[in-house]
């Protein structure tokens, strides 16, 4: 079974989907084509996503009084090591807490402020049609506990006092 779900992923006959909070305002949906350099030469790498809402917190992290983030699903094309990290910072709506592709800025706030260093992207779901049986499979994955904690935060932004 592992041989043949290694071929579905490599045949792209899997859906992924995750969710992110990424620095910024990220409006609509689009799709990211970004080729990734993987040490021995570019690959072609494709991201989809479209953004499930915004926020504006009263948090400054020196340049602006507030600060903006984004709640966004994400639909891979391909699958290259670091895919969506690189592709969000590439756009410059880098994943909050993503350490070496993220914005240190954002990153000594959060962890300043609310002591969160996790980084905010989760692998929400998994689909492909089972080889044995051939129906379709969906694996879903609950948030963590530290992504809804921020992102409840983020809700309630207008009561956070600082």
């Amino acid at each position: 079974m592992n041989s043949q779900m290694q071929q579905l992923f490599m045949e792209r006959q899997t859906e992924k989907s995750y969710v992110a909070i990424v620095r910024g305002h990220l409006i609509g949906s689009s799709r990211i084509d970004y080729d990734l350099d993987n040490g021995t030469g570019r690959q072609s790498a494709v991201t989809d996503y479209k953004s499930i809402s915004t926020f504006e917190i009263p948090l400054s992290d020196g340049r602006f009084t507030t600060s903006r983030y984004s709640y966004i699903q994400l639909m891979p094309l391909t699958g290259r090591f670091h895919q969506l990290r690189k592709h969000l910072a590439h756009i410059r709506h880098p994943i909050l807490g993503d350490r070496p592709h993220g914005c240190n800025k954002q990153n000594r706030l959060w962890k300043t402020k609310f002591n969160m260093d996790t980084m905010m992207l989760h692998a929400q779901s998994l689909s492909f049609t089972c080889p044995h049986t051939n129906k379709n499979i969906l694996i879903e994955a609950k948030l963590s506990g530290e992504f809804s904690k921020v992102l409840s935060m983020l809700n309630a932004s207008s009561t956070l006092i600082y």
